[in-house]
């Protein structure tokens, strides 16, 4: 079962921008700078949604019920 290419890049930026909000925002209310949180959140934002993307291509090959076909 294939998956379009579009699929994925759209799952990793929506996993991308939302752990990017949740981890800058969290390092905010911590007390950090603005720099430092945004940087801090653009790392970890960014292997968030690898280990999230890597996890559901893992999940596709398998079989998964909710990934697209190419059709």
């Amino acid at each position: 079962m294939g998956v379009k290419n579009g699929f994925w890049l759209r799952r990793f930026a929506q996993a991308y921008l939302l752990a990017l909000v949740f981890i800058t925002g969290g390092q905010l209310l911590r007390g950090r700078p603005p720099e430092q949180a945004f940087s801090h959140g653009l790392l970890w934002a960014l292997l968030t949604a690898s280990v999230y993307l890597v996890a559901l291509a893992w999940r596709a090959r398998r079989g998964c019920a909710v990934c697209p076909d190419d059709g």
